[in-house]
């Protein structure tokens, strides 16, 4: 997941959070949504996840939380087993 900052004029990208591939899945897809608050933000992996699954149609759910400056990662699904 990749963070785009402002700056004079020019915008620099850096990476803001690398999936492992592991419980936190891998190959994201489709776009991200904010929720209502928008300081929670939500997307999707295609492989990975806690259920032991690791091949095509597995996946996650992803979500980033934004508080206090700093954003978190959490997966509310699959739930951990």
């Amino acid at each position: 997941m990749y963070k785009l900052t402002p700056g004079g004029g020019t915008w620099s990208e850096s990476v803001h959070y690398s999936f492992s591939g592991g419980s936190d899945g891998a190959i994201l897809r489709a776009g991200v949504v904010f929720g209502n608050s928008r300081s929670v933000l939500y997307g999707a992996t295609t492989r990975g996840g806690s259920n032991g699954c690791g091949g095509e149609g597995c996946g996650t759910v992803y979500e980033f939380s934004h508080s206090r400056g700093s954003w978190t990662e959490s997966i509310p699904y699959p739930p951990e087993r």
